[in-house]
């Protein structure tokens, strides 16, 4: 008798064992689905990461030359005015 008892209570351990096998079986494919899953995500943040630094330099680009053109833009609009002004003067 003793040693069905024995063998019934291996066998409730084993059991509990598998069982538990299973669950952290399932819980390391669910944090390796999270991580291919925020893998993905980065991959897509640094590709539009690297599209946004792209029209920054753009962008910048276009600021140096405006800003050298400047001077000559705001003398052509004053020359315009003063013309205008003159003529009205007459």
């Amino acid at each position: 008798m003793n040693d069905e008892s024995d063998i019934a209570t291996l066998n409730r351990r084993v059991t509990l064992l598998e069982e538990d096998a299973k669950g952290e079986k399932a819980v390391s494919r669910h944090i390796l689905r999270k991580v291919t899953d925020n893998e993905n995500a980065l991959l897509e943040i640094k590709a539009e990461l690297g599209d946004i630094r792209k029209e920054v330099s753009a962008l910048r680009s276009e600021i140096v030359a405006l800003r050298s053109d400047l001077p000559g833009i705001v003398a052509t609009c004053v020359t315009a005015i003063i013309r205008e002004e003159l003529s009205r003067g007459r």
